[in-house]
């Protein structure tokens, strides 16, 4: 059975491995590990809430981030002068589980807490002035039985593994750059058909970094494993038709990827070639009363890295640990000796395929940009063939629209020419009516004239001027039927002259 040390801290110092811990006095304490031996105890720090964290600085130094007893953040250095304090918040905030990364002259914070029943995944800086930043929220994470995140650093960034939450389980990562200051995008490495209950991954050398992970159904234990090149996982698969639980962690050491797992009692300590083969170096049995205890590691070497190690006690007894494997790759070691020089014949080869391989992803990346141009210019393409088709129909519309109308302008133009031409006739009839009425005006004046001539001369014969009168009233009825026959024809032609003014202004507008 394995225990996960979340509130322990592995460290690799000076060739030896310490670990940092509370006791049950509420001091904060450490161990170095020495086989079949417990190790002297020794206090730093009195009356500890909670040990947060412990880092291992490039000058040698080691950082303790704590809770004290009066519930305040402190950050504590330790060094061979001694240990000093400061305060960096007179209140703690809320997290489950923290791990502290040196980067840039700063610690990074990161870690877990429950928001509205979900675990998320925060940030928070610590600057060379002991500032520290307000929380920034990453993402929501999938819990597990495993560390809830691994992480790391390569050559500039921040580099931070985990389950993301979600219907199916994605192994990825983010990255954060100091530089930018801003957080990139999830990075899905893996899918797992099951929830992961153990996991590892370390950074390499040339974009290259390993991941393995841990699932089981009721009838079978899996281990997957692999290389990830330029963010790509080259997955291969351990199982077995038995429900038992398997653990692993990675090393990197001089180009080479280590996988240890463990398996039925067993502990294997594998080389593991880019193309995803394991070379086994040796394989250590113990008991099933044996203990294994799994850390969050930091070291002082440079050629070696890790991020998590095994600690094997047999008999209350360090049995192996990861200084044993390192052990095994710096001193050359026969068995890794002849698993490196086999890993090594192929080696160049699997840089030419890697460089290979990086050359084809290029090439369907860029494959698939030039076909999404492709598509894009299609798109456009047929955009503009709609429009101009619309164009083209609205065009050929407004010219059958435009030909019907001057056909019917055609046609009222005729129809109005054929009406000015009869009302121009009839205004002429009207026009020699009222001349001929006129003369009739004019020689019935004169001849009322000579009527009035007449009635003076024979005004002596009142009979005659009687009938005379009778004569010169019934003239001058006539004379006012004509005058009123002319008004009306009058009337008539102007009413005619205005209707053809308007026809002709209506056929122009």
């Amino acid at each position: 059975m394995i225990s996960y040390k979340k509130d322990e801290f592995l460290i690799m110092k000076d060739e030896e491995l310490w670990t940092f811990y509370k006791n049950y006095k509420n001091e904060i304490c450490y161990t170095i590990l020495k086989e079949d031996s417990s190790g002297e105890e020794v206090s730093l720090i009195k009356d500890c809430h909670k040990l947060l964290s412990v880092i291992l600085s490039n000058n040698g130094y080691i950082y303790i981030l704590a809770i004290s007893s009066t519930k305040a953040l402190m950050f504590y250095t330790y060094s061979d002068l001694g240990i000093r304090e400061n305060t960096l918040l007179n209140y703690s905030f809320d997290m489950e589980y923290i791990q502290v990364i040196s980067l840039n002259n700063s610690l990074n914070l990161i870690y877990t807490r429950y928001d509205n029943n979900s675990l998320s995944l925060y940030h928070r800086i610590i600057d060379s002035n002991l500032y520290i930043t307000a929380p920034v929220l990453i993402d929501r994470i999938q819990k597990t039985t495993d560390f809830p995140f691994i992480a790391t650093v390569n050559s500039t960034d921040l580099i931070v593994l985990y389950l993301k939450k979600s219907q199916d389980y994605y192994i990825g990562y983010r990255a954060f750059s100091p530089t930018k200051y801003a957080w990139g995008s999830f990075i899905t490495l893996d899918k797992s058909p099951l929830l992961p209950y153990d996991y590892s991954f370390i950074l390499g050398e040339n974009n290259l970094s390993a991941l393995s992970y841990s699932i089981k159904d009721n009838y079978n234990s899996f281990l997957r494993y692999g290389i990830i090149i330029d963010n790509v996982f080259k997955g291969k698969t351990l199982k077995t038709t038995e429900n038992v639980n398997n653990y692993s962690y990675l090393i990197y050491e001089k180009d080479h990827f280590y996988l240890t797992y463990t398996f039925k009692n067993k502990l294997f300590l594998n080389l593991l070639s880019v193309g995803g083969d394991l070379i086994s170096i040796d394989t250590i049995p113990y008991s099933k009363e044996s203990k294994i205890e799994k850390y969050i590691i930091q070291s002082d070497l440079e050629s070696v890295s890790f991020t998590s190690a095994f600690i094997l006690y047999d008999n209350n007894k360090l049995k192996f640990s990861v200084l044993s494997l390192i052990s095994k790759l710096i001193n050359n070691d026969p068995k890794h000796s002849a698993a490196t020089k086999k890993v090594d014949t192929t080696l160049y080869y699997e840089r030419q395929l890697i460089e290979k391989e990086r050359l084809i992803n290029k090439l369907n990346l860029d494959i698939s940009n030039l076909k999404n141009d492709i598509s894009q210019l299609e798109r456009t393409r047929t955009t503009v063939e709609s429009k101009d088709n619309e164009i083209r129909a609205l065009k050929e519309d407004s010219l059958r629209k435009n030909s019907s109308t001057i056909q019917e302008y055609e046609r009222r133009l005729k129809d109005k020419d054929i009406l000015i031409k009869n009302l121009n006739s009839i205004v002429s009839d009207l026009q020699e009516k009222l001349s001929d009425s006129r003369k009739v005006i004019d020689s019935l004046t004169l001849s009322n004239k000579e009527l009035f001539d007449r009635i003076t001369l024979l005004q002596e014969n009142s009979d005659t001027v009687s009938k005379l009168k009778l004569q010169l009233l019934d003239k001058e009825s006539t004379i006012s039927n004509l005058r009123l026959e002319i008004k009306t024809l009058q009337n008539e032609i102007e009413t005619l002259k205005a209707s053809r003014g308007s026809i002709l202004k209506k056929f122009f507008e």
